[in-house]
């Protein structure tokens, strides 16, 4: 096996190659290869803290599993005749899924929280972060993925009612991931906190939500960055109000019960209930 090429493959989104992050990791770690390649159409910067080589290109197949003399490909997708048609689009389904790769690799399967996505932030640009949140001089830091969905999986709602409404509250501050028409003085871009372009900073997005007392957001987008562990584990109390049509990543279950899980379907429709959350 220590001649073959590992090759991974997603032919899908950027939430999609950020929640399969830890069985790749992982699988890296328990088998021998002479390289690792990863074929996607997102942002090279998404799996920066990983060493591998990205190749910006479909893989020619849709296969889950294929290993030949020279190569071990490994589909990372949720997969419609897989996990996906059992579990939808859950750490779960990609569980069912990477179940059958390990058996075929012949390695062990850890606990499934184990595969809750974890990122190495040092290797992105946190500083001015860190910085932003030493002098915390707002009640409350609330998240918002305000930006497009790409899937089905949540309601393609214009979030800047939204957001005007929860800012009313002048003791909060909203940072919100992508611009909007709303203005405030109690409304910042997260852009403007990390120091970025606003774009390729979806893991330094993540860090960010880290540090907020309510993340807000959709089964989509940016909001897809905020699974991970130190949101689920952290002692840290948090709210965390998320849009969805289907099953989310993670259920309530894999946070810790300091945590108040909320999720709803849509938010226009909502807003009321959404302020009380948050004040």
């Amino acid at each position: 096996m220590a001649s073959k090429k590992l090759i991974f493959y997603n032919h899908f989104h950027n939430g999609d190659i950020h929640s399969a992050r830890n069985f790749v990791k992982d699988i890296m770690s328990k088998i021998e290869y002479s390289e690792t390649i990863y074929y996607h159409e997102n942002s090279f910067t998404i799996l920066k803290d990983i060493d591998l080589k990205h190749i910006r290109d479909k893989y020619p197949t849709s296969e889950l599993f294929i290993e030949n003399d020279n190569e071990i490909i490994i589909n990372t997708w949720f997969h419609t005749q897989h996990g996906h048609r059992l579990h939808q689009c859950t750490l779960e389904a990609l569980y069912y899924n990477f179940n059958i790769i390990y058996n075929k690799l012949n390695i062990k399967l850890e606990p499934i929280e184990y595969y809750i996505p974890t990122i190495d932030y040092n290797k992105f640009k946190i500083e001015n972060i860190d910085n932003f949140f030493k002098d915390r001089k707002y009640k409350k830091y609330v998240y918002m993925a305000n930006g497009p969905i790409r899937s089905f999986q949540s309601m393609e709602e214009n979030m800047d009612r939204v957001i005007g409404e929860i800012s009313k509250n002048k003791d909060n501050l909203i940072i919100i991931a992508n611009d909007s028409s709303f203005k405030d003085t109690n409304v910042i871009e997260s852009k403007d906190i990390i120091g970025s372009e606003g774009i390729d900073d979806l893991n330094e997005n993540s860090y960010l939500t880290t540090k907020c007392d309510v993340i807000i957001g959709r089964e989509s987008g940016p909001y897809f960055f905020s699974y991970v562990k130190e949101n689920t584990s952290s002692d840290l109390y948090q709210k965390i109000i998320v849009s969805t049509n289907i099953r989310p990543f993670l259920g309530e279950r894999y946070y810790n019960p300091n945590k108040k899980v909320v999720h709803i379907s849509g938010f226009l429709n909502k807003i009321d209930e959404i302020k009380k959350m948050i004040d």
